[in-house]
C-alpha cells in the first residue's frame, strides 16, 4: 500500500473522492487507502486503518474549510477522533519525516472528468 488518504467525512467527502478517483486514474487503486474503499461492512475498521497505517509509505490529509473546527469540536467534546488519531499514528511512525504538502479544500472541483 502507497498511500493513505485521511478526511473528515463532514468536511471534504466530495473532494476527496475526487482526489481518490484522480489518483486511481494515474496510479493501481490497490495502492491507495481511502476507508470507504477499503474496508468491507462489519469489518474492525480501527485494526484495518492501524495495520494500513503500519505500512504506507505516505498519509495524505485532506483539509477542507470546516476541518478545524471539527477538530476543536471534537476536542472540547471529548470525543473521539479518528483522524487525529491516523495523523498522530503516521507521525510516530519509525522512519516519518513529517513532511507536509498542504493543500486545504475550497470549493474543489468534486467530478474530476
Amino acid at each position: 500500500m502507497a498511500v493513505f488518504i485521511s478526511y473528515r467525512r463532514e468536511d471534504s467527502d466530495g473532494e476527496t473522492r475526487a482526489i481518490y478517483n484522480r489518483l486511481a486514474q494515474e496510479t493501481d487503486a490497490r495502492n491507495l487507502f481511502l476507508d470507504v474503499e477499503a474496508i468491507g461492512a462489519g469489518e474492525r475498521w480501527k485494526g484495518r486503518i492501524d495495520d494500513m497505517l503500519a505500512t504506507v509509505k505516505a498519509v495524505l490529509v485532506v483539509i477542507g474549510p470546516r476541518w478545524l473546527d471539527s477538530l476543536n469540536a471534537r476536542h472540547a467534546a471529548g470525543s473521539f477522533d479518528a483522524v487525529r488519531m491516523e495523523i498522530a499514528a503516521s507521525l510516530a511512525k519509525p522512519g516519518a519525516n513529517g513532511e507536509l504538502v498542504q493543500d486545504v479544500t475550497d470549493g474543489l472541483c468534486t467530478d474530476p472528468r
